[in-house]
Protein backbone atom coordinates (compact mmCIF):
# COMPACT_ATOMS: atom_id res chain seq x y z
CA UNK A 1 0.00 0.00 0.00
CA UNK A 2 1.28 3.69 -1.23
CA UNK A 3 -0.36 6.25 0.10
CA UNK A 4 -0.87 10.05 -0.94
CA UNK A 5 1.26 9.88 -4.11
CA UNK A 6 0.87 13.35 -4.84
CA UNK A 7 3.18 13.65 -2.27
CA UNK A 8 5.77 11.37 -3.22
CA UNK A 9 9.90 12.38 -3.63
CA UNK A 10 11.75 11.33 -6.68
CA UNK A 11 13.77 7.74 -5.00
CA UNK A 12 10.12 6.20 -4.10
CA UNK A 13 8.58 6.96 -7.66
CA UNK A 14 11.53 5.33 -8.73
CA UNK A 15 10.82 2.07 -6.54
CA UNK A 16 7.59 2.42 -7.52
CA UNK A 17 7.62 2.69 -11.33
CA UNK A 18 10.09 -0.69 -10.96
CA UNK A 19 8.10 -2.75 -9.09
CA UNK A 20 4.59 -1.62 -11.03
CA UNK A 21 6.66 -3.12 -14.54
CA UNK A 22 7.79 -6.46 -12.35
CA UNK A 23 3.51 -6.90 -11.21
CA UNK A 24 2.81 -8.87 -14.47
CA UNK A 25 5.15 -11.55 -13.76
CA UNK A 26 4.31 -11.34 -9.59
CA UNK A 27 1.59 -12.06 -7.37
CA UNK A 28 1.81 -8.82 -5.54
CA UNK A 29 -1.71 -6.83 -4.92
CA UNK A 30 -0.72 -2.99 -5.20
CA UNK A 31 -2.92 -0.61 -3.57
CA UNK A 32 -1.98 2.81 -3.78
CA UNK A 33 -4.11 6.07 -3.49
CA UNK A 34 -3.43 9.56 -4.72
CA UNK A 35 -5.53 12.83 -5.60
CA UNK A 36 -7.09 13.69 -9.49
CA UNK A 37 -3.73 16.11 -9.85
CA UNK A 38 -1.05 13.27 -9.22
CA UNK A 39 0.21 12.01 -12.61
CA UNK A 40 1.78 8.59 -13.71
CA UNK A 41 2.13 6.35 -16.94
CA UNK A 42 0.73 3.10 -16.23
CA UNK A 43 -3.03 4.19 -17.68
CA UNK A 44 -2.14 1.98 -20.36
CA UNK A 45 -1.02 -1.19 -18.84
CA UNK A 46 -2.99 -4.06 -19.30
CA UNK A 47 -3.07 -4.78 -15.23
CA UNK A 48 -3.55 -1.43 -14.00
CA UNK A 49 -7.37 -0.80 -12.77
CA UNK A 50 -8.16 2.48 -11.11
CA UNK A 51 -11.39 2.93 -9.09
CA UNK A 52 -12.33 6.40 -8.71
CA UNK A 53 -13.57 7.29 -5.49
CA UNK A 54 -15.86 10.52 -5.70
CA UNK A 55 -16.67 12.76 -2.98
CA UNK A 56 -19.57 12.42 -0.87
CA UNK A 57 -22.89 14.14 -1.04
CA UNK A 58 -23.36 16.05 2.08
CA UNK A 59 -25.88 13.45 3.60
CA UNK A 60 -23.20 10.82 3.36
CA UNK A 61 -20.52 13.16 4.64
CA UNK A 62 -22.87 13.43 7.33
CA UNK A 63 -23.44 10.15 8.01
CA UNK A 64 -19.36 9.32 8.17
CA UNK A 65 -19.23 12.13 10.75
CA UNK A 66 -22.05 11.09 12.43
CA UNK A 67 -20.32 7.15 12.86
CA UNK A 68 -16.82 8.44 13.78
CA UNK A 69 -18.07 11.04 16.84
CA UNK A 70 -21.01 9.34 17.58
CA UNK A 71 -24.79 11.46 16.82
CA UNK A 72 -24.11 14.12 19.55
CA UNK A 73 -26.33 17.18 19.05
CA UNK A 74 -23.26 19.48 20.50
CA UNK A 75 -21.10 18.80 18.07
CA UNK A 76 -23.12 19.72 15.56
CA UNK A 77 -21.73 22.84 14.08
CA UNK A 78 -18.66 21.16 13.59
CA UNK A 79 -19.86 18.40 11.41
CA UNK A 80 -21.21 21.21 9.14
CA UNK A 81 -17.91 22.70 9.58
CA UNK A 82 -15.93 19.48 8.79
CA UNK A 83 -18.38 18.27 5.57
CA UNK A 84 -17.83 22.15 4.46
CA UNK A 85 -13.86 22.10 4.59
CA UNK A 86 -13.48 18.48 3.37
CA UNK A 87 -15.87 18.98 0.47
CA UNK A 88 -17.39 15.09 1.15
CA UNK A 89 -13.76 13.77 1.00
CA UNK A 90 -13.65 10.41 2.80
CA UNK A 91 -10.34 10.23 3.57
CA UNK A 92 -9.67 13.99 4.46
CA UNK A 93 -12.71 13.71 6.89
CA UNK A 94 -11.42 11.01 8.59
CA UNK A 95 -7.81 12.82 9.30
CA UNK A 96 -9.35 15.50 9.81
CA UNK A 97 -11.36 14.46 12.85
CA UNK A 98 -8.56 12.12 14.27
CA UNK A 99 -6.19 15.46 13.87
CA UNK A 100 -8.72 17.43 15.77
CA UNK A 101 -9.34 14.50 18.54
CA UNK A 102 -5.78 14.50 19.08
CA UNK A 103 -5.84 18.51 19.45
CA UNK A 104 -8.58 17.97 21.71
CA UNK A 105 -7.66 15.72 23.96
CA UNK A 106 -4.35 13.71 22.73
CA UNK A 107 -2.57 11.07 21.64
CA UNK A 108 -5.20 8.06 21.13
CA UNK A 109 -4.83 5.16 23.13
CA UNK A 110 -4.86 7.57 26.23
CA UNK A 111 -8.21 7.25 28.04
CA UNK A 112 -11.65 5.22 27.29
CA UNK A 113 -13.12 7.84 25.24
CA UNK A 114 -16.02 5.96 22.88
CA UNK A 115 -15.79 8.79 20.15
CA UNK A 116 -12.12 9.20 20.60
CA UNK A 117 -11.63 5.33 20.09
CA UNK A 118 -13.94 5.31 17.13
CA UNK A 119 -12.42 8.16 15.28
CA UNK A 120 -9.08 7.25 15.41
CA UNK A 121 -9.77 2.97 14.79
CA UNK A 122 -9.26 2.55 10.81
CA UNK A 123 -8.64 6.07 10.11
CA UNK A 124 -6.45 5.59 7.20
CA UNK A 125 -7.02 3.70 3.87
CA UNK A 126 -4.67 1.10 5.40
CA UNK A 127 -6.04 0.36 8.30
CA UNK A 128 -8.34 -2.55 7.51
CA UNK A 129 -6.60 -4.24 4.99
CA UNK A 130 -3.55 -3.96 7.17
CA UNK A 131 -5.75 -5.39 10.04
CA UNK A 132 -6.94 -8.53 8.07
CA UNK A 133 -3.68 -8.96 6.50
CA UNK A 134 -1.99 -9.24 9.87
CA UNK A 135 -4.63 -11.92 11.00
CA UNK A 136 -4.06 -13.93 7.71
CA UNK A 137 -2.62 -17.47 8.17
CA UNK A 138 -0.96 -19.84 5.94
CA UNK A 139 1.65 -19.80 4.38
CA UNK A 140 1.20 -16.13 2.57
CA UNK A 141 1.45 -14.42 5.37
CA UNK A 142 5.24 -13.11 5.67
CA UNK A 143 4.56 -11.79 2.04
CA UNK A 144 1.61 -10.03 2.71
CA UNK A 145 2.26 -8.90 6.03
CA UNK A 146 5.23 -7.08 4.72
CA UNK A 147 2.44 -4.95 2.68
CA UNK A 148 2.14 -2.17 5.43
CA UNK A 149 5.44 -2.03 6.03
CA UNK A 150 6.03 -0.99 2.69
CA UNK A 151 3.60 2.08 2.59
Amino acid sequence: MFEDLHWVDTETQGLLDALIDSLPTARILLLVNFRPEYRHGWGSKTYYTQIRLDPLPAESAEALLDWLLGEVFELAPIKRLLVERTEGVPFFSEESVRTLIVAIVGEPGVGKSRQRDRATRGATAAAGPSRRLRSSHGRNKGRIVLTPTVG
